[in-house]
């Protein structure tokens, strides 16, 4: 009887520790997509926000900032450096991406697409100098962005 009731106690063990390892291996299962997640999250959280600072470093770039015996205009774009700076725009590596400035003519700053994702749009308005005319303009800044 003792020999049954050893037997019973083991298996009673065993069936305890297969339940405590199948929940073990859920939980971690669990941690880990929850986990994988959380990081995708965070990665595309920061995408975003690099993202959206390019609305604020395109307009100060020194290529096409407005500078005036060498003041320089923040959140103002030299038309005739952005015009050339289209054309030479190439040579610059800022992803998938097509930066635009909206005025009474469209200049495209920057494009390079992808041919897949999702694409997220930013704008803002920028002050435009026409070095011809001696006039300020209104414009607008537009970013796509493909996901």
């Amino acid at each position: 009887m003792s020999n049954k009731k050893g037997e019973l106690q083991i298996q009673e063990t065993i069936l305890v520790l297969f339940v405590f390892f199948i929940i073990l291996m859920i939980g971690m299962v669990l941690f880990f997509q929850f986990s994988m997640k959380s990081a995708r999250d965070e990665i595309e959280e920061y995408e975003e926000f690099r993202f959206k600072q390019l609305i604020d470093v395109v307009p100060n770039l020194p290529e096409i900032r407005y500078s005036r015996f060498g003041i320089e205009d923040v959140w103002c774009i030299d038309l005739l450096k952005a015009r050339s700076f289209s054309q030479i725009s190439d040579r610059y590596n800022f992803g998938f991406k097509k930066m635009v400035i909206h005025s009474s003519t469209e200049i495209v700053l920057y494009d390079n697409p992808s041919q897949r994702g999702e694409v997220r749009k930013v704008t803002t308005p920028v002050c435009l100098y026409d070095a011809r005319q001696g006039k300020f303009y209104l414009a607008q800044l537009e970013v796509d962005w493909w996901t």
